[in-house]
């Protein structure tokens, strides 16, 4: 019987409340205004794949010009790739290309670095999600010259 009475308390209250001039203004608002519409558009496209691939000029963040040993001559060159001389220590031509590899923030690095018997070889290849360098540098033991290639690979 007191849920019969607190029900009927309610519904008085509610009845009574919507009577009311400027309650009833505000819920014809409500219940009569126009559902908003987007103003912003988005234009969706979709890459297809092509069937045979599509060939892509040097796109590199970097140049194979910037590469260059300063203390070197330049044997052969194309857009990716490079063979150079110098007279200079493998050890410091190795040393000048590590850190042109970090000043590209390539984050996949491997830096192998051999001498025997006085043959030295040192290959260094870095990369990222577009891009690879791939560093030789090599003198044998005999000779006072160091071979330096250089190649870029785009993916």
């Amino acid at each position: 019987m007191n849920v019969l009475l607190v029900l009927a308390a309610v519904g008085i209250f509610l009845f009574a409340t919507v009577r009311q001039p400027e309650n009833q203004k505000f819920l014809k608002q409500i219940f009569t205004s126009p559902t908003p519409t987007p103003t912003n558009t988005v234009a969706i496209t979709q890459n297809t794949p092509t069937s045979t691939p599509v060939s892509q000029n040097n796109t590199n963040s970097f140049r194979i010009d910037s590469l260059i040993y300063a203390n070197a001559s330049i044997s052969s060159k194309n857009e990716n790739a490079l063979t150079l001389t110098s007279a200079d220590d493998p050890q410091i031509i190795t040393e000048w290309y590590k850190a042109k590899i970090k000043e590209y923030s390539l984050n996949t690095r491997s830096f192998v670095q051999t001498k025997t018997n006085g043959n030295v070889n040192n290959v260094l290849v870095a990369s990222n999600s577009s891009d690879k360098i791939s560093i030789s540098i090599k003198r044998k033991s005999e000779d006072s010259t160091v071979f330096v290639d250089v190649s870029i690979q785009t993916y």
